[in-house]
């Protein structure tokens, strides 16, 4: 069952499939586009299965319904209510509602007791509430943080969340360093400076798209600034969810953490946002600079991170 396309870069798409609707442990099977996939418990967004670079276990059934049953059982069905494992193309019982049921619930108790890789920054139950101040709920912080906290925020419109992210981390090297990643006609000291757009995030953007489920845009976006205009040897990534948030804060480098989450100044809302991470609170969450002027040391406590950018001078 097709739910709904996350637009990439350069036409592709990530398709993301609902399996075992409406049952106790309904999935998402996010496919990527070329290769690599996951598979999403929608309750706890929990990953159970996840590959970079595997094909989707259901690549070779657009448009059928499908339920996961357990490891190695991707159920399709077929036409006329005939069934197939779609790995081993093996038959199987019809997908009826009971069988699928039972077992979703037996699932989500495995899932339940077992996440070892989650998407949520742990409490699903306060998903909704804006991100409270980091106080004195402080673990760590890295390096010279206070060029993240009083870094000038452009502004912070629709589509300009990762791009406004990537100012501050730049501005972060820049002055944490001395290498030259802000243009002269973007910067006043070793601040960013506010100008008519196209601005500073507009030049690292440069007509690039952007999708919260994909950081690879703004990776690009940020290596080719240092690299190619500004000739400072730099390198540039992203990975999937908050695979290796921890390892790069750890060592000292803020990241860029895009994805569905809760807004700002509004309880019971959210969005696709970006933000960027520069420490850890004591209950062990991200604390964040949300993209706004006065919203620099926030705990991100709830959400769902779909990647997350790196940048670094080499």
């Amino acid at each position: 069952m097709l739910a709904y396309y996350l637009p990439e870069r350069e036409g592709s798409t990530m398709r993301v499939r609902e399996l075992n609707s409406g049952t106790d442990a309904a999935f998402e099977l996010w496919e990527l586009p070329k290769t690599g996939y996951l598979l999403v418990e929608t309750k706890t967004r929990s990953i159970v299965e996840y590959s970079a670079d595997a094909i989707s276990p259901l690549a070779a059934y657009p448009g059928h319904d499908a339920a996961y049953l357990g490891m190695g059982e991707y159920v399709v069905e077929l036409a006329g209510g005939n069934a197939v494992n779609a790995l081993s193309g093996e038959a199987r019982p019809r997908l009826e509602s009971r069988r699928v049921n039972e077992a979703s619930h037996e699932l989500a108790e495995k899932v339940a007791a077992n996440d070892q890789l989650s998407l949520t920054n742990q409490n699903g139950a306060v998903m909704m509430k804006v991100p409270p101040p980091v106080g004195t709920n402080v673990n760590f912080r890295i390096p010279s943080y206070g060029y993240i906290t009083g870094c000038t925020v452009l502004a912070n419109s629709t589509g300009r969340c990762g791009w406004v992210a990537a100012t501050i981390v730049m501005r972060y090297w820049h002055a944490r360093t001395g290498k030259l990643l802000i243009p002269t006609a973007h910067r006043s000291g070793n601040n960013i400076k506010v100008v008519a757009r196209p601005d500073f995030a507009d030049l690292i953007r440069n007509g690039r798209s952007e999708s919260v489920f994909s950081g690879l845009a703004v990776a690009d976006g940020m290596g080719y600034h240092a690299v190619v205009r500004q000739k400072i040897n730099a390198d540039a990534w992203y990975n999937l969810l908050s695979l290796n948030v921890d390892s790069a804060l750890n060592a000292g480098r803020p990241v860029i953490l895009l994805g569905s989450l809760p807004s700002a100044y509004t309880d019971d809302k959210k969005g696709n946002h970006a933000v960027v991470a520069y420490g850890k609170s004591k209950d062990g969450h991200n604390i964040v600079h949300y993209g706004y002027s006065g919203k620099s040391a926030l705990v991100l406590n709830s959400g769902t991170v779909g990647s997350n950018t790196h940048f670094v001078l080499k």
